[in-house]
């Protein structure tokens, strides 16, 4: 019997689920299928989920970063280069004060992040990664660029420029702040 609350793990148990769900309910219209095969919402969601899993489960299990979460990445990235004051993180990922402070106790608690006086304000606190939060940074964007590597060799690098080409033009055209940074990906590369 198909379970279908379970998530799968990865693209491929998703290709599975698929067939079996497909299977199970009857052959459905070629239009149908047509629509189901080509789901971008779902693909891209999909190879999402992909990453994140398989980033999140290498830090943890092979590194060492236990009780992580997705929802810390953001935070990571804003100050992985320098301090920064909590209002200018909740600026910077569009949420409220209250909630950039709760996700940054999270954060702090768990050894990444630490708070220090702010030179230029002495109301409020510069929130900047610790050595800890430095290795998780430069860890999970080596991760990402070895899953990357690994999506460009089952493709085709040709097509995956492609492919992130496009996805970077979509980005854009609805204009979605692009938060790119080379140092970010240089300063990983290098360790």
């Amino acid at each position: 019997m198909l379970n279908k609350c379970a998530r799968p793990r990865s693209i491929a148990g998703m290709r599975s689920r698929s067939a079996a769900a497909h299977e199970a309910s009857g052959p459905a219209s070629p239009a149908t299928w047509r629509r189901y095969r080509q789901n971008l919402a779902r693909d891209l969601l999909a190879i999402s989920h992909d990453l994140e899993s398989r980033v999140m489960n290498e830090l943890a299990r092979e590194r060492g970063h236990a009780g992580l979460s997705p929802r810390i990445g953001p935070i990571l990235s804003v100050v992985w280069k320098e301090g920064r004051a909590l209002a200018a993180i909740a600026d910077e990922l569009s949420t409220s004060p209250q909630a950039a402070s709760q996700l940054a106790n999270r954060v702090e608690a768990a050894g990444y992040l630490e708070r220090r006086p702010n030179p230029s304000d002495r109301r409020s606190k510069l929130v900047r990664l610790t050595p800890r939060g430095r290795q998780l940074v430069a860890e999970g964007v080596e991760l990402i660029l070895e899953t990357e590597s690994r999506y460009a060799s089952r493709i085709g690098a040709r097509a995956y420029r492609s492919l992130t080409s496009a996805l970077v033009d979509l980005y854009r055209g609805f204009g979605l702040p692009m938060h790119v940074d080379r140092t970010f990906v240089r300063t990983a590369s290098r360790k």
